[in-house]
């Protein structure tokens, strides 16, 4: 151990953060001892140590290099989701005010209306952003908030953070966006990797 305090960072705890970027390792959720889920919040919790047995969870060996298997799930995907979501949390208490629920939409709707992205079609538009036609609508028209996976797959298209497509000008937003001629978003599919599970302790 190195004498530094152990704390669980708040970042940890959201559900798309799979990655602890200094250490470039996947977080884990279930006790490497006794194998059972590590709960968030528990009554008596005490920081590096399992609530359920109360073995230790950290490890003695330094990596400082990140595994094959990061590479191989796409770590520029992880770096952006866990900066992002970093930078939410970090402006969060010093926002003069909190986007309303019409920001989405009005983003959202800007972004369709500029020619060279949708090129008038709503299906270019969400091929572009990899998004299902029908959330689209929902989000745009119904004023439905995306759930925070989703709206990092479109704001990774968009070529934005989530602060910024919350905070900035729109018409600045929209021409910072540099649109290429590959129309389609691969982003990896979260629901098809192996479980992973996230460790409560630095």
């Amino acid at each position: 151990m190195n004498k530094k305090p152990l704390y669980t960072p708040l970042l940890w705890f959201l559900h798309p953060v799979k990655i602890c970027l200094h250490h470039c390792q996947y977080l884990l959720e279930e006790c490497p001892h006794c194998q059972k889920m590590l709960p968030i919040i528990v009554k008596q919790m005490q920081p590096g140590y399992c609530s359920q047995c109360g073995q230790w969870l950290g490890s003695s060996s330094s990596i400082k290099t990140c595994p094959q298997s990061i590479y191989e799930d796409n770590i520029k995907w992880h770096e952006y989701v866990t900066i992002s979501i970093g930078e939410l949390i970090a402006a969060a208490p010093h926002l003069s005010s909190l986007p309303t629920r019409d920001r989405t939409a009005q983003v959202l709707n800007a972004y369709f209306s500029v020619n060279n992205i949708t090129k008038g079609k709503i299906a270019t538009f969400t091929r572009f952003i990899g998004i299902d036609p029908g959330n689209i609508f929902v989000y745009i028209y119904n004023k439905r908030i995306p759930r925070i996976d989703k709206l990092l797959q479109i704001t990774s298209a968009l070529q934005v953070s989530p602060l910024k497509f919350f905070t900035e000008d729109i018409n600045t937003l929209i021409g910072k966006l540099q649109v290429n001629s590959q129309l389609f978003v691969k982003v990896p599919d979260q629901d098809n990797k192996p479980k992973q599970t996230k460790k409560a302790s630095a």
